[in-house]
């Protein structure tokens, strides 16, 4: 896997998300109207919530889809007379990239980090003992300590 900065494995979940949704809208797969819910997309993308929250704040803010009356965002900008198309985004046939789907189903947030951290603790054995705090670790990589623990 291509681990490359700016490659899909170096991406955040949230941003391959937000792409994925981005280029169906654009590319019409995902039509004016149709109502997008976490859930699906969730699961869809392999993915939780929390990541599709984000896509769909940043579409929200693009003006490629918008909140509702109901559940969910609607794809298209906010407009009068756009009526809601339910139905489940996985029976679409929307196209995801194979590299981000690649990405998405292959990783955790931890070998995101890995190379890094390898090749700065390489580089420290030379010096002797030294310490690894994982609250700082993360704050330098912007993880949590769960990620640097993994």
């Amino acid at each position: 896997m291509n681990r490359t900065p700016g490659s899909p494995a170096m991406q955040k979940r949230y941003e391959l998300i937000t792409r994925v949704l981005r280029a169906n809208i654009l590319s019409g797969r995902l039509p004016a109207g149709f109502v997008l819910l976490e859930g699906p997309i969730a699961e869809l993308m392999q993915s939780s919530r929390a990541p599709v929250q984000t896509a769909l704040r940043i579409l929200d803010e693009e003006g490629l889809v918008h909140r509702f009356a109901g559940r969910g965002f609607l794809v298209g900008p906010k407009a009068d007379g756009i009526e809601p198309v339910r139905g489940d985004i996985r029976d679409l046939d929307l196209q995801i990239a194979v590299e981000i789907d690649e990405a998405l189903q292959s990783r955790g947030t931890w070998e995101l980090v890995y190379d890094r951290v390898e090749e700065q603790v390489a580089s420290c054995v030379i010096f002797g003992e030294f310490r690894i705090i994982e609250t700082e670790l993360g704050d330098y990589l912007g993880v949590s300590r769960t990620v640097v623990r993994d």
